[in-house]
């Protein structure tokens, strides 16, 4: 068990770095939260801008589109107009030109109600004239006159495309009435510079725009200047029961946000479309900044390891395993660079300690050896077979002579060196001891030898 923590034991290297990403991956995924919730707030409240703003457009407009058909309703039934349409011939020229000038005038107040209307007109075929609210009475277009008489016999459409033109138009009698030609019709010419330009409110960005379009009638206007970017718009919109929101739309590799809106009369419709880098463009860049910082800080975390396991971790390894060598017993030297740092100091006193302990344990081994070697000749001189061999042979020659005298001081003197040489070797003794087994040893030998030998203490 204790091996297997050993193993799975991290060192300070792989901790430094740990710590290192345990303080920047937090922070790295906060930023890129804060960034998202950022996107996610800009684009929820541009999207909110854009659908009251497409609102209001379409309620506006269509509330406008109401009131000139209320009017052209109401002045349908004009006794003037229908003076000079049924009794024209009967009419003199000063009543002619008095009632002409009445519509006029009626059509003027028909103009000004609306800045979107660009002309009003009534087409009296009976007298092969239109009268028009720009003070103009001019023959009677042919060309423009059926495109009114036809429009008004398909059931009304609400605005009319001709030759770029947008109208809105009514015959008396109503469609449907009778089967024979209207009497006299009226036509409202909306100004398509002045709807272009209320649709241009909304290209706040760069290659933002709107589109207005009626899909019965096949006509449309935009502000933006990419037809073909309009078109695929106008195509890819499926139109609900009622559209309101902000979707997402991809085009030619670009990505927009688009808010669509279908009017009351369902054949209606607006778009106002922004592109989405215009619009979160700063945010997505901060979004690439962050990726970018934070891989750079990354890549330095790395670096800084590695720096670390360059200066700190491998010379503290080299320092471990060293100890680890000296606990075996092997004394070996560390290479000491020349850096002049903590670590250049603490090989520095690591081979110090190294060349110490290597003159103890020489000092303690040679101690070692010099008191084995005195022990060994301390035992050799207590079992030395020579000396104890003439002691034996003496001590036999003075029994054989009867020398009693003799052989109880010999025994005396050879007991006292033997019990002096058979004591603890680091038995320490007095000096007198010493003496006395000194003394023993001598009058050994003066007994051995008699006169031969003298001693003097």
């Amino acid at each position: 068990m204790l091996l297997v923590k050993r193993r799975f034991k991290l060192t300070i290297y792989p901790k430094i770095v740990f710590v290192f990403l345990l303080v920047i991956v937090p922070l790295c995924t906060l930023s890129l939260f804060i960034n998202q919730k950022g996107k996610e707030s800009v684009r929820e409240e541009l999207s909110k801008q854009m659908e009251a703003s497409v609102q209001k457009f379409m309620d506006s407009f269509s509330t406008e589109i109401d009131r000139m058909s209320k009017h052209q309703r109401e002045f349908i039934d004009d006794k003037d107009l229908q003076s000079i349409s049924f009794g024209g011939s009967v009419l003199d020229s000063y009543e002619m030109t008095q009632r002409i000038l009445k519509i006029q005038e009626k059509l003027s107040m028909i103009q000004i109600s609306s800045a979107l209307i660009s002309k009003v007109s009534a087409y009296i075929p009976t007298i092969n004239r239109v009268i028009s609210s720009q003070n103009i009475i001019a023959d009677l277009p042919a060309d423009e006159y059926g495109m009114v008489v036809k429009a008004s016999a398909t059931g009304g459409a609400a605005i009319v495309e001709w030759q770029s033109r947008l109208f809105i138009v009514l015959s008396y009698p109503y469609y449907g009435f009778y089967d024979k030609e209207p009497s006299y019709a009226l036509s409202i010419e909306l100004n398509v510079d002045t709807i272009r330009h209320e649709l241009s409110q909304f290209s706040t960005y760069g290659n933002g725009g709107a589109i207005l379009w009626n899909r019965n009638q096949n006509w449309s206007l935009a502000s933006g200047t990419d037809d073909t970017l309009n078109k695929a718009i106008q195509a890819s919109y499926e139109p609900p029961e009622s559209k309101l929101g902000v979707y997402p739309y991809h085009y030619d590799n670009d990505r927009y946000l688009i808010s669509y809106r279908t009017g009351a009369e369902k054949d209606l419709s607006l778009a106002v479309y922004v592109p989405e880098e215009e619009v979160l463009g700063k945010l997505s860049a901060y979004g690439s900044w962050f990726w970018m910082l934070s891989i750079i800080s990354i890549v330095v975390i790395f670096i800084f390891s590695a720096w670390i396991y360059r200066v700190i971790h491998r010379p503290m390894s080299h320092l471990v395993h060293s100890l680890r060598k000296v606990e075996k017993g092997v004394l070996e030297k560390m290479p000491v660079t020349r850096r002049g740092d903590e670590f250049s100091y603490l090989y520095t006193q690591f081979n110090s300690m190294v060349d110490q302990l290597k003159v103890l344990i020489h000092v303690v081994y040679e101690q070692k050896i010099r008191s084995q070697s005195s022990e060994l000749k301390q035992l050799q001189s207590q079992i030395n077979p020579h000396f104890l061999y003439n002691t034996y042979f003496t001590l036999y020659r003075l029994a054989k002579m009867h020398d009693i005298d003799k052989v109880i001081l010999f025994c005396e003197h050879l007991g006292e060196y033997f019990q002096y040489i058979t004591r603890g070797a680091a038995e320490q003794v007095p000096m007198t001891m010493e003496l006395g087994h000194a003394k023993s040893y001598t009058d050994i030998q003066g007994i051995r030898f008699s006169s031969r030998i003298e001693v003097e203490f």
